[in-house]
């Protein structure tokens, strides 16, 4: 199923829910993290949660799963060119 599955995905799923995993376990621990602080009026909770993990987060991990592969291409294609010239 993973077959053929670049480092590059996993490296961006792994950082994608290390941040859920992160952001629960300090839940957990820190008493009243939820709703007790206040940033600007609005709960600490609802900035890491909407903010970041639902709008930032995954717009970074997508942009690096896009530029990755495009960059490989690229330089395959370059790779291809200079042997096909001879190096020249």
């Amino acid at each position: 199923m993973f077959k053929g599955v670049r480092p590059y995905f996993w490296w961006g799923m792994g950082s994608f829910y290390s941040f859920v995993f992160l952001m629960m376990i300090l839940e957990m621990a820190i008493p009243g993290l939820n709703f007790h602080f206040r940033l600007g009026g609005l709960p600490l909770a609802f900035i890491y949660t909407h903010v970041i993990g639902l709008s930032l987060l995954p717009l970074v991990i997508a942009y690096v799963l896009w530029r990755i592969p495009d960059r490989e291409e690229k330089n395959k294609i370059a790779q291809a060119k200079e042997m096909n010239t001879g190096g020249r």
